[in-house]
């Protein structure tokens, strides 16, 4: 009687960390079809990003700190509303530049175009020595535009 609880308690043990398992080993993944995976040069699963690119780079300032530069880039969108503005990173080309895009995500309703001043976004990313080393430019891209800064 005893053995007969290992046995079963053992079993569902091992479905239930088999159905909590995203790989083949589940039973439940068997017949599902996946999404394409982007993988980068480093061999890692890169997600694909949603947001756009803005639509205009106004300004690009490179500000020093104790650890090393914080990138504060600001841009101007077509119209009110875009949201989750970041600098995304590219990887690092043979020339020693550094390509950051400017990404926000658009509004879900239409919106008015507004006056400049509620259409600008401004982001920042760091950057360590470290990291500058190995930068000789910085360039960041929008849709229509790019500024180029030097560190």
């Amino acid at each position: 009687m005893r053995r007969r609880f290992l046995i079963l308690g053992g079993l569902v043990g091992g479905m239930t960390m088999l159905a909590s398992c995203g790989g083949r080993l589940n039973p439940f993944n068997w017949f599902r079809r996946r999404k394409p995976e982007v993988v980068d040069q480093t061999g890692f699963t890169a997600p694909e990003d949603p947001r756009g690119l803005m639509e205009r780079v106004t300004s690009v300032k490179v500000e020093e700190t104790s650890t090393g530069v914080i990138l504060r880039a600001t841009g101007l969108a077509p119209a009110q509303g875009y949201h989750d503005a970041e600098l995304v990173g590219l990887p690092l080309d043979a020339e020693g530049v550094k390509v950051f895009e400017f990404r926000v995500t658009e509004p879900l309703t239409a919106t008015g175009p507004g006056p400049e001043r509620s259409r600008t976004i401004t982001v920042a990313a760091a950057l360590s020595f470290y990291q500058l080393d190995q930068i000789a430019e910085i360039q960041v891209r929008a849709a229509t535009n790019a500024v180029v800064v030097r560190p």
